[in-house]
Formats: structure tokens, C-alpha cells, sequence
């Protein structure tokens, strides 16, 4: 969903480009969804495009390279009972599903007028820590991130699968358009988010982004 704002306030002039935060949804990685009403009206009213993006969500908890039904969060009584690398897929996958919502943004100037000088990214909970990763990860790194947790193991062409590959954003006559070029987050919103691993982040414009504890 992306939401541009059309009235401001008072005798504010209309700029031609807005500054934009895309929002992400928590659910540990196993559920949620991106239907987030209060928080992109409280944004757009002061001036500010908002997107809420969707990403993959589920673990693969027995490790077979598949998302199935019985790993859905509601269907299993420990959806977080996956080790550690079941869960850094689910990372990985949706910090590569978030760069393509965004460069499919960025590549239509005229449908969002987005400012890109002026990015934010944020969430609560799990949409907290992917918006750490997403903002000081390099998505051109995450394939050998990914093959060095997982080796040669085959991932499965199915919708649910936890390929380190994005689902294609389509624009509106069937197209994938996407924009090629560099950008960086200004700044980043992070509501009860942890931070689950620094071996995926890299220093970025200057900015360290620190370490965690388990």
C-alpha cells in the first residue's frame, strides 16, 4: 500500500517531491501482514509518502529449503523453534524482498513522487530489526551471505520456498520495472525491534551499526 499525500496543511506549498518512509510489519517473521492503518495517516497528514510493503514471513523450521503449511505460524506450537539459521533465512530472504518493493518505488517517478535524497524505513518488532538490516545490509553481498550458511542445499521453485531471491514486484500494465541505481536511508524508525545479526551488516556512510547481545 503507498499512500501520497495530496492537502497539506495550512499554507504549506506543495513540493514536488516527498520524503518517504516505507513501514514494516512485525510478526517474527512467521505471521503479519501490511495493512497498518493508524501509523500511515499520522505520517502522510505531516507531508511524508508512506509505504507498507510486504514481505515473505515463515520459517523453515526442519530445515528442508520449505515453507510448509505445518511451519505456518499458526499451525505449529513454537513457530520460533527453528535455530538460529532457519531464522537468518527468513532475514535474508526479506531484506531482499524489501530492496525490490523499494527499487520498484523509486522506478516510477511519476506515480510517487518520492524524494530520494529523503528515505526512512521502519516497523515494529520483527519489521524493527529487518529495517536495521535492510538500511546497513549490501543486498549484492546477501547470495554469498546466504551460500555460506547453506552451501549447495537445493531451494525449491514454489511461492513459499526460502530462496534468497525476491518475489517481482509487477507495475500496472504487467511490467517489472525497477530502478538500477544507488540510495541510501536517512534515517531509521526502530519500535522494540532486535537486532539479530551483525554478520549481515556493514558499516554504512559512516555509521557503525554496533553489536548485540543474544
Amino acid at each position: 500500500n503507498v499512500y501520497v499525500p495530496t492537502v497539506l496543511a495550512g499554507n504549506t506549498p506543495h513540493p514536488g517531491r516527498f520524503p518517504m518512509i516505507m513501514l514494516l510489519h512485525g510478526g517474527g517473521f512467521t505471521s503479519g501482514g501490511y495493512t497498518m492503518f493508524q501509523w500511515p495517516e499520522a505520517f502522510v497528514k505531516r507531508g511524508v509518502i508512506v509505504a507498507t510493503a510486504e514481505y515473505r514471513v515463515g520459517w523453515d523450521v526442519n530445515g528442508d529449503g520449505v515453507v510448509t503449511n505445518d511451519e505456518h505460524h499458526d499451525s505449529v506450537e513454537d513457530p520460533c523453534g527453528g535455530d538460529y539459521s532457519t531464522m537468518m533465512r527468513a532475514v535474508i530472504r526479506s531484506v531482499m524482498d524489501i530492496d525490490g518493493a523499494m527499487r520498484f518505488l523509486l522506478a516510477d517517478s511519476v506515480a510517487y513522487p518520492i524524494d530520494r535524497n529523503a528515505l526512512y524505513i521502519g516497523g515494529p518488532s520483527a519489521g524493527g530489526a529487518l529495517a536495521l538490516h535492510v538500511a546497513f545490509s549490501k543486498p549484492g553481498e546477501l547470495q554469498s551471505r546466504w551460500e555460506t550458511l547453506y552451501g549447495s542445499q537445493p531451494l525449491v521453485g514454489n511461492p513459499c520456498d526460502m530462496r534468497w531471491d525476491p518475489i517481482m514486484c509487477q507495475a500496472p500494465d504487467g511490467s517489472a520495472g525497477y530502478y538500477q541505481g544507488d540510495y541510501s536511508y536517512k534515517g531509521i524508525m526502530n519500535c522494540w525491534g532486535g537486532l539479530f545479526g551483525t554478520e549481515l551488516m556493514d558499516p554504512h556512510d559512516g555509521v557503525d551499526p554496533g553489536h548485540s547481545d543474544p
